[in-house]
Formats: structure tokens, sequence, C-alpha cells
């Protein structure tokens, strides 16, 4: 073999590598930033899957059916994601149904996956706070918990007027206050 063939293999190689990098980031980008696209070799990843349940659990054009499908099909891609095991419940519940086993189950397992997911904490108690009177003493319980951990580290950043649930929004009054006097207590402590 000369010298010059193997510089060609090289080159070929290379080209093709290169030609690989850039098919794949852009289908990438197309999967992350277009979720409703559909990309059959990416589907496979779960590449925009989460985004795919977002867009169909918002749509009220999108039947509930349809939108757990692409939720489930985000848990299969990421069963870690609290987000979508919380969807299951606003899907099953967003024509005003009540919650079932299942959506108790899914907040259940929101719980599981992130106790104080920073990323879901503030839409999780509004929601809970909303069903109140549905929930489980142990979904309370949690909850509860995770109300006056948010406030120990930050205010919340929702409102308790917009919960509409008459019971949840005494129970996030309640806890509310109960948790900015243990954050005093706590100061007092310190100082």
């Amino acid at each position: 073999m000369k010298a010059s063939d193997s510089y060609r293999i090289k080159l070929g190689a290379c080209a093709a590598l290169a030609v690989m990098t850039l098919t794949s980031g852009a289908a990438l980008a197309i999967g992350v930033g277009a979720p409703a696209t559909p990309l059959p070799v990416l589907g496979g990843l779960g590449v925009g899957a989460e985004a795919r349940a977002d867009l169909a659990a918002a749509s009220p054009e999108t039947s509930a059916a349809d939108a757990l499908a692409a939720d489930r099909a985000a848990i299969r891609a990421a069963p870690m994601s609290s987000a979508a095991w919380l969807r299951i419940a606003y899907i099953k519940s967003r024509d005003g149904r009540p919650l079932d086993a299942e959506a108790l189950d899914a907040i259940e397992r929101s719980y599981s996956v992130a106790p104080f997911g920073a990323d879901v904490t503030g839409w999780r108690l509004t929601f809970l706070y909303d069903h109140w009177g549905q929930l489980t003493p142990e979904i309370r319980a949690e909850a509860t918990q995770e109300h006056t951990t948010l406030i120990t580290f930050q205010q919340p950043v929702w409102n308790i007027d917009s919960i509409n649930d008459p019971a949840g929004r005494m129970a996030a009054t309640f806890t509310h206050a109960h948790a900015l006097t243990l954050q005093a207590k706590n100061l007092a402590k310190k100082q």
C-alpha cells in the first residue's frame, strides 16, 4: 500500500465521520428544538419525548388518551422525571374529572423520584392544593413537608390566593404560616 492510498483511506474515514457527526447533530437539534417533527431514528432514544408530552398535555385539541400515550413515552424515555409522572395526574383531571387511583399513584411516584424537585415544586404544590380534597393522607403529608421545606429556603413562586379549592387554600395558608414560624424559630436559635 502506497502512502497516498493510506492518506486517501484516512481522509475518507474522516469525511465519513464528519458527515455522520453533522447528520446526528442536526437530527438531535431537530428532535429537541422541534419535538413535533417525527424522527424515527431518535424516537427510540426518547429524544424530545418530554417536550412532545408537554405539548400534548397543554393542547386542548389533544385527547386525554393521546396525551397519556405521549406522556407514557416520556416516562419510558426518562422514568426519573417527576414532571412526567405529575403530568399523568394533570391529564386525567384536566376535564374536571376527579383524581383516580392511577393519578394518585403517579403523584406518589413523582414524590419518590423528586421529593423536593426544584423544577416541579411550585407547579406540584399548586396542583395538589387545587385537588386537596381528593388526596390521600400520605400525599397531603408529602405536600405539607414540601411546602414547609420550600419556605425554609425561599418564598414560593405562586400565590396562595390562586388556589381554587377552599380546603386546599386553607391548608396552604396554615402550612405557610407554620413554616414561617419554624423559620423564625430557627433564625432566633442562630442568633
